[in-house]
């Protein structure tokens, strides 16, 4: 019987910092975690987004057997949170960790909870949708990337989203 990895999440750290800008400046995963393209993320870029304490968000790197594969932030308002989750390690993507640590943050946080995407992020709208969340609204044509217009998507989920929105 094949073994379940231990998957948990803990501060972002000063080493996590070249891992995170090799995952930024992959094209597929700078298209898939920032909705950009043609953008070169520096070691610098990274440490001010993810070790600058800034008030309500927290930003978390999700483990493997104790092995980076992605990361999490949440930015908490007066009326709701907004999650968004990268697994930044191709070769961790499609095996649940996402699925995992979506579903916690859907037991921990006070609903509504915000998911942003795009209608070329497949695997994030699989995710949402899978997860439990609605689409709110589309914003069409809201990003171009390649040449190529995609919809902005909304998703609004938690454990009691239809009363709070």
């Amino acid at each position: 019987m094949e073994r379940k990895p231990k998957i948990a999440w803990r501060a972002v750290k000063e080493e996590d910092i070249e891992v995170i800008k090799k995952w930024l400046n992959d094209p597929e995963t700078l298209k898939l975690a920032r909705m950009q393209e043609n953008v070169q993320i520096t070691s610098d870029d990274i440490r001010l987004d993810f070790l600058n304490k800034i008030e309500k968000r927290r930003v978390q790197m999700i483990t493997s057997d104790d092995v980076p594969v992605g990361y999490f932030k949440v930015w908490t308002y007066d009326r709701g949170s907004e999650i968004g989750l990268v697994i930044g390690d191709p070769s961790f993507r499609n095996k649940g960790i996402g699925t995992f640590v979506l579903n916690r943050l859907i037991q921990i946080l006070e609903p509504p909870l915000f998911w942003v995407t795009f209608s070329g992020n497949e695997g994030s709208v699989s995710l949402a949708l899978k997860c439990g969340f609605a689409l709110l609204y589309p914003d069409i044509d809201a990003i171009e990337l390649g040449g190529e217009k995609f919809d902005k998507y909304v998703f609004v989920g938690g454990k009691d989203e239809k009363e709070s929105v």
